[in-house]
């Protein structure tokens, strides 16, 4: 017997009003801050890799951010300067298509 389409033994239509159950997230807990009213020890900071300034975030993930960053700014100089470039291109073409519809219209009136 073949296999069914669906993952559960269960057709489709029988898991109508069955309430969806969603998988936990993958995605990593940034450290929160310790509450006002915390023992001491955890404002000394006892995570590993914690920078001043920047509690619970380890170095890597800092320098990774400033990469992204940087990178997203190279991004928007590329698509600006690409833009600009598309931009001097329509310009010319449409002053082509223009002189073209003038030549047309010269023609035209040549042939009359």
């Amino acid at each position: 017997m073949a296999a069914a389409p669906w993952r559960c033994a269960a057709p489709p239509h029988a898991l109508r009003g069955v309430p969806q159950v969603s998988a936990p997230s993958r995605k990593r807990q940034r450290a929160r801050k310790p509450a006002a009213d915390a023992p001491a020890a955890a404002e000394e900071g006892d995570q590993a890799g914690e920078q001043e300034g920047e509690p619970g975030v380890a170095p890597h993930r800092l320098a990774r951010g400033v990469k992204n960053r940087l990178s997203a700014a190279r991004s928007r100089q590329r698509r600006l300067a690409y833009t600009a470039e598309l931009e001097t291109i329509v310009a010319a073409l449409r002053e082509e298509n223009e002189q073209l519809k003038a030549e047309v219209e010269r023609l035209k009136q040549g042939r009359s």
